[in-house]
């Protein structure tokens, strides 16, 4: 893909254009505030529900495929003992 020159910097340009407008300005100035606070809701969050994931919160290193495997299994056996419930029910 070709660009001309003038267009990628033109649009390098725009960020700090758009710093001069005082309706930009206070937005900006804003920002690390709101940063700060979404990132101290983002770790009260992942506290609070974190351990309920269990060992992918808790392990440093997570054999990915191992656990994908497990979880299969585990709810392969849930849908079959379900259907073996629903088929005594029916006789």
């Amino acid at each position: 893909m070709t660009a001309e020159v003038g267009m990628i910097n033109l649009r390098d340009i725009r960020p700090y254009f758009m710093r001069l407008f005082p309706k930009n300005r206070k937005r900006l100035a804003a920002l690390p505030e709101i940063r700060q606070k979404l990132q101290a809701d983002l770790r009260s969050f992942v506290k609070e529900l974190g351990p309920s994931l269990g060992e992918i919160y808790f392990k440093k290193d997570l054999n990915w495929k191992e656990l994908q495997l497990k979880k299969r299994m585990a709810s392969a056996t849930q849908v079959s003992s379900a259907d073996d419930e629903s088929h005594e029910k029916e006789e």
